[in-house]
């Protein structure tokens, strides 16, 4: 921002001092008072010298001034370059981080969304997840034959003909091959990609559901996976687990699924 008592620069800047410091000195010559003038021309050189010598003196004053007011001016910041080399060493270590990133995130599983079957890398009901087939179908078979809406009707109704007939006979007690029983868990598993597994009417009676409802993430695939363990807690094992169980702890899984499935078959012969 300039002011009025800004003073311009340049060819201008040695001129205005010129002007302010030269009639100054000149009158300071004045009074001194004029040589008297010698024959010998001696005192017109000496006045000469004079004269010259002040105007030398104020062209020095003024660059000296000039120059003054520019180093005054001028900015005060003090400028730090960093070292090329920091730039190089830190570019290095980013690259080496990018590169450990990417070695993590190979093998990986994408994380299980909702969305079309067979979206996810992991398989959110296998064989190591179901200690008794048998067992499972026999409930879902079981609940499918009630009134009303119940998951197991619903289960039946989403899974395709072939997958259907392979859990109704396994629910009687017929024995699956090792293919039929893969083929019919990963028709259970593909289940729990259908958009529309949840239906508040058909799960309203399932003990937990208020509260899955609050902390899950209701429509993809893993949390259908939840909320199927809360409709057969005693026959599915949960997805947390699935990695942690021992050979012992997957004997009591199984030794449980039997007496459940064993308290299954009481219950309706005895309504009969």
């Amino acid at each position: 921002m300039s002011t009025e008592n800004d003073v311009p620069l340049g060819d201008d800047s040695r001129r205005y001092y010129e002007q302010q410091f030269g009639d100054r000195i000149r009158q300071v010559n004045k009074g001194r008072g004029e040589t008297p003038k010698s024959k010998s021309g001696g005192s017109n050189w000496n006045s000469r010298a004079g004269c010259g010598g002040g105007a030398v003196a104020a062209f020095v004053i003024v660059r000296i001034v000039i120059a003054l007011f520019r180093v005054s001016s001028s900015p005060s910041h003090n400028y730090s370059i960093p070292d090329p080399s920091e730039f190089q060493v830190n570019q290095q270590a980013l690259d080496q981080l990018l590169q450990q990133a990417r070695e993590q995130q190979k093998g990986m599983p994408i994380p299980v969304d909702g969305g079309a079957k067979g979206g996810g890398l992991i398989q959110l009901v296998g064989k190591e997840d179901i200690p008794l087939l048998k067992g499972l179908c026999y409930r879902i078979h079981r609940e499918s034959k009630g009134p009303g809406e119940s998951p197991g009707k619903h289960i039946l109704q989403l899974l395709d003909p072939d997958a259907r007939d392979l859990l109704v006979r396994s629910a009687e007690g017929k024995e699956l091959g090792p293919q039929e029983e893969k083929d019919l868990l990963e028709a259970l598993d593909d289940v729990l990609y259908e958009n529309h597994f949840y239906t508040p009417v058909v799960f309203r009676n399932v003990p937990g559901v208020a509260t899955w409802r609050l902390v899950g993430d209701i429509g993809s695939a893993r949390s259908n996976r939840l909320l199927l363990e809360k409709c057969y807690p005693q026959q599915i094992v949960p997805l947390g687990k699935r990695d942690t169980l021992t050979e012992q702890d997957r004997a009591r899984w199984k030794k449980q699924a039997q007496e459940d499935l064993d308290k299954a078959k009481l219950e309706d012969k005895r309504a009969k």
